[in-house]
């Protein structure tokens, strides 16, 4: 409100600043009570809003005075302009007590997707409101599956999602992967299942000792295991888009967000999840460069995208064919271009040797994170099930 309050002072409208005092009050006591409002998208859409508002009357105005004859009045007119929510070009100043705390105050409730238990621990709070994640892991290393996790955990935690599976499945792959995410069963009726239920470590470099739960697998219909996913989505919370490699960019899905935001803003996408970031088409304006720099201006606008639309961006990539013969990825195992570790708020490697995979283990280490206190040798194990389409039943700290 410091924003009106500047503006309402320097405008002689005083039946515009009266409408809007009781829009912005309404617009307060309807987010206030609304779970999963993106308030800070909200404010910058209000101020666009508002701008146009007041260029029309502007333009009125000066209309008005130039049919008149009138220079002084119309110059007037054309220089009333005052923005009402302008983030961009003033910045904010340290020594306002109400902005600075009011921003400080909000971090506590940016975590978007919260996992479970030590997997918990080791990953918040970065999976945020304005966050940019990325997995890192050789070919086949499960970074479908873990992208795939991110938007079930947002999914149970009633976030709204816009994932996009570029190049590698089909609409009926991807459904069919969440349908047994869903009802932890298997396609084929015959399989024995068993579920990781504790979690042992060894010493340093031994395998833990994973114990197991067989539970009982049972032949499911198609329609039990739509309306078992179905039980979990709300309308307009989870949209699914599936694309060729190569046949959308950043530009594309951001243009999907702007129009869900004129069409309403409260389903705006509070996490978008791309699988994966190596399978989008270069941006338009890229292409007089040669491949890296497209790779890195595509990776900047990813970037860009959580910070404009305030939202968690979470994606995967390929790591480099150094990291095959390793038992940690690191930052030296980069693909394309060094640069997609500047660009995120944080790198996730998926690590697993050939023993590990044989027994569903999983271990992620922090390759870069922008804030927060880690190490890139220190990692989370995780056990699970891709049968049943989970990569993380339980997870343990050293």
């Amino acid at each position: 409100m410091n924003y009106f309050q500047e503006w309402s002072e320097k405008s002689r409208d005083e039946e515009s600043v009266e409408l809007m005092e009781s829009f912005l009050s309404g617009l307060n006591g309807e987010l206030t009570s609304t779970k999963g409002i993106n308030e800070d998208f909200l404010v910058d859409l209000a101020g666009r809003l508002f701008d146009l508002v007041q260029f029309g009357d502007i333009a009125g105005r000066v209309e008005d005075a130039v049919q008149r004859g009138d220079r002084e009045e119309a110059k007037q007119a054309w220089s009333s302009y005052v923005p009402l929510l302008d983030f961009d070009d003033d910045g904010i100043d340290l020594a306002d007590r109400p902005s600075v705390a009011a921003d400080l105050l909000s971090v506590e409730h940016d975590e978007v997707i919260v996992w479970p238990k030590a997997l918990g621990r080791f990953l918040s709070p970065h999976f945020c409101r304005d966050g940019f994640i990325s997995f890192v892991g050789p070919e086949k290393r499960g970074k479908s599956f873990w992208l795939q996790e991110t938007v079930w955990q947002a999914i149970r935690q009633k976030r709204r999602v816009h994932y996009y599976v570029v190049g590698d499945m089909s609409r009926k792959q991807v459904l069919r992967r969440l349908g047994v995410r869903a009802t932890r069963r298997p396609m084929d009726p015959r399989q024995r299942i068993k579920i990781p239920v504790e979690l042992q470590l060894g010493e340093k470099h031994e395998l833990p000792k994973v114990v197991w739960n067989p539970i009982e697998n049972k032949e499911i219909t198609l329609k039990a295991r739509v309306e078992a996913l179905q039980r979990l989505v709300g309308r307009d919370q989870v949209r699914l888009y599936c694309k060729g490699a190569s046949a959308i960019t950043v530009g594309d899905i951001e243009r999907r967000i702007a129009a869900k935001a004129r069409k309403d803003p409260a389903l705006i996408p509070e996490v978008v999840v791309i699988d994966y970031a190596d399978n989008l088409a270069p941006e338009p304006s890229t292409a007089k460069l040669d491949y890296r720099h497209q790779v890195n201006e595509t990776w900047k606008a990813l970037r860009n995208m959580s910070q404009k639309y305030h939202l968690l961006v979470v994606t995967a990539t390929q790591a480099a064919a150094t990291s095959y013969g390793r038992r940690l990825i690191t930052k030296k195992d980069f693909s394309e271009d060094k640069r997609k570790n500047a660009h995120v708020t944080g790198m996730l490697g998926i690590n697993q040797t050939a023993e590990e995979k044989k027994h569903g283990i999983y271990r992620l280490n922090w390759v870069f994170l922008r804030d927060g206190k880690w190490v890139d040798f220190q990692v989370v194990w995780t056990a699970g099930n891709l049968a049943v389409g989970c990569p993380c039943f339980i997870s343990k700290l050293p």
